[in-house]
């Protein structure tokens, strides 16, 4: 699969990587190699087959409904969770993924977030509603068991490096964890507990199979109309 990371940032997360890896693997009474094989078979284990979710609030789910395509942070000017500016979110795909600070929209990944993630934590700020996307989205799909834009920044640089979501390697991970001995995929997850999705060539509503709502929120009748109308399963 074609590389979609800047060069500059994989080089620079390989110079810090290969430190932190040695030194996961002497606190461990491992190899290197035999720390990597580890980690990587906690991740492949993780990820298999877990599914992709996008957290959203009702006013957005009609927004996308009505549209017939997600739009991303930068279109819409806001983000559901920690409430990074555009201009910030920009800069880091410009960092770590070459995406020009002034390209369109479209060119953007759209961020959801893996099957496996704390569903209580701080992914609940995106909102409560929860829709599932279809299996084919994973063919377009890169992840990371952080935050594409806090990771880096808790970090202070290239402490991860995105994968594609059919292709799992360490580098999906942050060397501030022991993903090695770890018991969860959340519990690796810098900083939110939470392993963010990028989904690339956009999203639209035939990318959904399913929309979940909480128990104690019921959909508008405008949502269960669209709903239907998009042949959505309502949970």
């Amino acid at each position: 699969m074609e590389s979609r990371i800047n060069p500059e940032w994989l080089a620079a997360y390989h110079r810090r990587a290969n430190a932190k890896l040695r030194g996961r693997a002497r606190d461990a009474g491992l190899s290197v190699d035999e720390y990597v094989e580890q980690a990587e078979r906690n991740i492949r284990g993780w990820i298999a087959g877990a599914g992709i979710r996008i957290r959203i609030k009702e006013p957005g789910l009609e927004g996308f409904l009505r549209c017939g395509f997600y739009k991303v942070m930068s279109e819409a000017r806001a983000s559901g969770g920690d409430l990074q500016s555009v201009a910030r979110r920009r800069e880091v795909e410009r960092s770590i993924l070459g995406i020009p600070v002034d390209a369109a929209p479209d060119s953007r990944p759209v961020s959801a977030y893996l099957e496996g993630s704390d569903e209580t934590g701080a992914i609940t700020t995106y909102g409560d509603i929860v829709l599932h996307l279809v299996d084919d989205v994973r063919l377009r799909s890169w992840f990371l068991l952080g935050d594409l834009v806090d990771t880096p920044t808790l970090g202070a640089g290239e402490v991860i490096c995105p994968r594609p979501l059919e292709e799992p390697t360490i580098e999906a991970a942050s060397g501030w964890r022991d993903v090695a001995s770890a018991k969860s995929m959340a519990d690796v997850c810098l900083p939110h507990r939470y392993a963010e999705v990028l989904v690339f060539d956009g999203l639209s509503v035939a990318d959904v199979a399913t929309v979940t709502y909480p128990e104690a929120l019921s959909p508008s009748e405008v949502a269960r109309k669209l709903i239907r109308g998009a042949e959505w399963e309502l949970r």
